[in-house]
């Protein structure tokens, strides 16, 4: 749907981001992280929502959404940075806003390379603050709590006393007045943003590296996201392979601050000393091909967990107990993949489960589980436990229903507080006895649970503990 400019005037009433802050071209290396100076690197992956933002863009979600983060490392406490951002415009376009019922400039029927004109400023509404955010805490000098905030001296930026961030981010396009010194030396078909972040001589504001406490931070920290949509008809398999970040040595421009004094946050004029440090691009971001995903409904799906007690010749809880997960099977879906049981027989190769104590493994990857299953590949933390059959139980399963479980035994007091994940299978000869031999070939079809089935030992324990032992 073709969207006017209804949204200009409500953003034109909005106290707007200039474009009028004064940048320096600093040069930069392109290469291994530098030790004495800020590193910048890009990442990407596919999201399914942009997220609404107080600078006024409405959530949008969609099946077509890559997150461009612009992370930054530093050696000292870090109050002004700038970025640049280069994209392939014949793959993607920038989401600058959504109203809500669609997105600015794709969805609205504009061209990435007029937006200037079309909307009468370059500014970017549709993006996401860094780790910096996650410091909500008021502190002392020493680092520990401050309880007011008269009492502070470093406010986290993610507190609301904090006095904030300034952020000044566009898209230059063609038509934007900037556009010859952003875009200089990048070919016709390379779109470009900036973002530009400031806390300088804030009072008592952390800086941008400070991520916890009064203490800046020299690791990789995420300083912005961006959000980008496929053009319309490109597809995931097409941009595999496309990169996002700086993509000449002599762009226009990486930018940033020190206080050289050393400190995380701005105690004060007296104590500030402004410090231009060297500039790094240590990676760009590269949009890979997605790995396999848990299937969205399945044949094969967790049903329940249930735990088996030891007990001593007095009839006593021994200490130890045993714990199994169950998959069930409906009759309908078996009778549709696999016709009957004879038939089963003749096309299913392995049935089992991959396992993990949660201690270890909170939510196994789909890519790992099925390496496993599929390539007998080994991966730190699960196992592959075949069962040998899969069985009928109207009591357990429900009638005409099948099902198959996974145990693990001797559990004690000190597992109490984990848990068993699971991921059952089914691999299967999808053409059944071709050879006439009564006996599948090699599986190749696999049916795996829609998500990992998790198995709470303490959940189990607290729940069936009474019923076991009555008189404990």
């Amino acid at each position: 749907m073709v969207k006017s400019k209804k949204l200009l005037s409500l953003f034109l009433a909005v106290v707007m981001i200039l474009s009028t802050f004064a940048v320096m071209a600093s040069a930069y290396t392109m290469g291994a992280d530098i030790a004495d100076g800020i590193n910048y690197k890009y990442t990407v992956e596919k999201v399914g929502t942009v997220p609404e933002t107080a600078a006024g863009s409405a959530e949008w979600s969609a099946d077509n959404i890559y997150a461009v983060s612009i992370w930054m490392k530093a050696s000292k406490g870090v109050d002004v940075m700038t970025a640049p951002l280069h994209y392939n415009k014949t793959l993607f376009a920038p989401i600058m806003l959504s109203d809500g019922e669609c997105t600015y400039p794709v969805g609205a029927g504009m061209d990435q390379d007029s937006y200037y004109t079309d909307m009468g400023e370059g500014a970017v509404y549709a993006y996401s603050l860094g780790d910096y955010m996650n410091n909500t805490g008021m502190y002392k000098a020493n680092g520990t709590t401050a309880t007011t905030k008269a009492l502070a001296k470093c406010i986290g930026l993610g507190n609301s006393n904090s006095a904030g961030v300034s952020v000044i981010s566009e898209l230059v396009s063609p038509d934007h007045p900037l556009y010859n010194k952003w875009g200089a030396g990048l070919s016709d078909t390379t779109g470009v943003l900036y973002v530009n972040l400031n806390v300088a001589t804030k009072a008592k504001t952390a800086y941008l590296n400070t991520i916890e406490g009064v203490n800046y931070s020299t690791d990789w920290n995420k300083m912005f996201t961006f959000y980008f949509e496929t053009l319309p008809g490109v597809t995931d398999a097409d941009v595999v392979g496309a990169e996002f970040g700086v993509f000449t040595p002599d762009c226009f421009t990486l930018d940033g601050n020190f206080d050289a004094t050393g400190s995380a946050y701005y105690v004060g004029a007296t104590s500030y000393a402004s410090e231009v440090p060297k500039f790094n691009v240590s990676g760009n971001a590269v949009v890979e091909a997605s790995g396999p995903e848990f299937p969205a409904t399945s044949i094969v799906n967790p049903l329940k967990g249930q735990i088996r007690f030891h007990s001593n010749d007095a009839g006593e809880y021994a200490g130890s107990y045993d714990v199994r997960a169950l998959a069930k099977i409906t009759g309908t879906d078996f009778a549709a993949t696999f016709t009957d049981e004879a038939t089963a027989k003749e096309m299913i190769t392995e049935v089992g489960f991959v396992f993990a104590a949660g201690s270890n493994v909170a939510a196994p990857s789909a890519a790992d589980v099925m390496s496993v299953v599929e390539s007998g590949a080994t991966v730190n933390g699960l196992t592959k436990k075949p069962v040998n059959f899969i069985s009928r139980s109207a009591s357990l399963f429900g009638e005409g229903n099948y099902g198959f479980s996974c145990v693990v035994t001797d559990m004690t007091d000190d597992d109490y507080d984990n848990s068993l994940v699971a991921v059952a299978f089914i691999a299967y000869d999808s053409d059944g006895d071709s050879d006439g031999d009564g006996k599948p070939e090699a599986a190749d079809a696999y049916a795996y649970y829609p998500a990992a089935q998790t198995v709470s030992f303490a959940e189990l324990f607290d729940a069936q503990y009474d019923n076991a032992f009555p008189n404990a």
